[in-house]
């Protein structure tokens, strides 16, 4: 090329094949790295979920979700009193107090410690 002389070059970006080369696939950037953050939540989650019976603490959960354009990763725990231990409760008592129990916000944590994000929790 000499001195002094412009070349044209046409570049055809294809966001369809951009965004599947990105997430798709187990091996792609974006799935292995939701997947690592996702499991280093799970195992910070595992540690941090209050212990009776253990059934809390087994029944944590992680999923990750891959789309055209998304790479999702998720904590899940499906037993019917993860709720409530982990944001808390108020009863109300016989003689018309309220005892309140506070939430133990162990996914929560895990989320933020893996993640870096400030959950405010």
């Amino acid at each position: 090329m000499a001195v002094g002389t412009a070349q044209r070059v046409r570049v055809t970006l294809d966001r369809t094949q951009i965004a599947a080369q990105i997430t798709t696939g187990p091996s792609s950037k974006a799935v292995r790295a939701v997947t690592r953050t996702t499991a280093r939540a799970l195992t910070l989650a595992k540690l941090k979920t209050p212990v009776d019976t253990g059934r809390l603490r087994a029944a944590n959960a992680m999923d990750v979700q891959v789309t055209a354009d998304a790479v999702t990763g998720r904590l899940t725990n499906d037993l019917e009193y993860a709720v409530p231990v982990h944001e808390g409760y108020q009863k109300r008592l016989r003689g018309g107090g309220v005892l309140t129990v506070y939430g133990q916000p162990w996914m929560a944590e895990a989320l933020q410690e893996a993640t870096g994000v400030d959950f405010g929790v």
